[in-house]
């Protein structure tokens, strides 16, 4: 979900984070029914105007990181081995994301590791159980 570019394309990706930052936001504190377009671009300190040429409505800002997220899935996916089967492939994809999304903070940069996720396991070199390393029912 790292976007890469010049200068000009930071500042785009950096809006819409804005604008989605500030959609969710209000959403959760005024529900998104009494949520309007001009609050989220007031919220995010840009003009409706700017708004629209970004999305075309506020569940679309709303929605934004959601669909940020599944194209970091697909692409993840898309990238694994081809002898692999779908459904390690989309686990491992998960598994992926999940530990990317760990990293980063609400503001989109990235958390310093703390000294318990730098500290080997004890529990040898066995990878986790699915139940345990997975935030979703397995």
């Amino acid at each position: 979900m790292e976007s890469t570019g010049g200068l000009r394309e930071r500042k785009k990706e950096a809006t819409r984070r804005a604008l989605h930052e500030a959609a969710v936001r209000l959403a959760v504190e005024h529900g998104l029914d009494e949520v309007t377009v001009e609050a989220i671009a007031d919220a995010a300190g840009v003009s409706r105007r700017t708004f629209s040429n970004y999305f075309a409505g506020k569940e679309d800002a709303l929605l934004y990181g959601d669909e940020q997220r599944m194209n970091a899935v697909l692409e993840t996916f898309a990238s694994r081995p081809s002898g692999e089967s779908s459904w390690s492939a989309l686990r491992a994809s998960l598994d992926a994301l999940h530990a990317e999304a760990a990293s980063w903070t609400p503001s989109g940069q990235r958390r310093r590791a703390s000294p318990a996720s730098t500290r080997p396991s004890s529990g040898g070199s066995s990878p986790p159980t699915p139940s345990s390393s997975a935030p979703w029912p397995t």
